[in-house]
Parts: C-alpha cells; structure tokens; sequence
C-alpha cells in the first residue's frame, strides 16, 4: 500500500474528504474529529 500527502485549502478539506471517502480503493483511517480540529487550530496558530 502506498501513502500520499496532500495540501489542501481548509475550506475545500472537509469537502475532498468526504469525496475519497467514496472511493473503495482508498482507506482513510477514522480519526477523532474533535482531535482533528485541535491540530487544525495548532497549526493555524503556528
């Protein structure tokens, strides 16, 4: 399996998400959503 970086715009994140959650040929792993918007926060104060 390979893995994959990407930079993307924090308003079009949630959006791109959800579409390659649809592909069933990629996983994306379940991570707490709370814990997500935390490290967004962190790294927008940084």
């Amino acid at each position: 399996m390979k893995q994959l970086t990407l930079h993307i715009s924090d308003n079009k994140f949630h959006t791109f998400l959800e579409f390659i959650k649809t592909l069933d040929y990629v996983e994306v792993p379940e991570v707490e959503e709370k814990a997500l918007n935390e490290l967004q926060n962190s790294l927008t104060q940084v």
